[in-house]
């Protein structure tokens, strides 16, 4: 091989792009009318947007199915890193235990490499998908799927 073939070769390779993990996110809904679009107007603003957004929405008597359901559907999001694109779902899955919303989201999010699960009143901070992902990809350690749960009050960056 010359030089110049293997120059254009390795430029080639710098050109493909590294592998983009998977990153389901599931948010637990219960009466957070009041919250729920700001939650998911958080993620829209994320410098690494989950590919997919599921609201699992469980014991509300408010409208919190309402509102979400105004944000479902195709997103395509302009960030720093580019374009990016998500989709949200609205799941009102009646009255369950909140253990039952969590399990019901995540077989939602089966086959994805990450899964994201926030409280639906939890506005998260720009960098935190980016920082969380940055981190399990980082890890050897991390097996086939990372959890990381940000709680009431944790949306701070991480």
């Amino acid at each position: 091989m010359t030089a110049t073939a293997r120059t254009t070769a390795e430029t080639a390779l710098d050109r493909v792009p590294a592998h983009r993990a998977t990153i389901g996110c599931v948010i637990v809904a219960c009466d957070v009318a009041e919250s729920i679009a700001g939650v998911l107007d958080s993620l829209f603003r994320q410098t690494r947007v989950p590919d997919v957004i599921h609201v699992v929405v469980s014991n509300t008597s408010d409208a919190t199915v309402e509102i979400a359901s105004r944000h479902a559907g195709r997103r395509d999001v302009v960030t720093a890193r580019g374009r990016q694109v998500t989709e949200v779902f609205v799941h009102d899955i009646g009255q369950k235990p909140e253990a039952g919303a969590l399990d019901y989201g995540c077989t939602l999010v089966e086959g994805y490499d990450y899964l994201l699960g926030i409280d639906g009143d939890t506005v998260v901070g720009e960098r935190a998908t980016e920082n969380l992902e940055s981190e399990a990809m980082s890890d050897t350690q991390t097996l086939s799927m990372f959890f990381k749960l940000i709680r009431h009050g944790g949306g701070c960056d991480i």
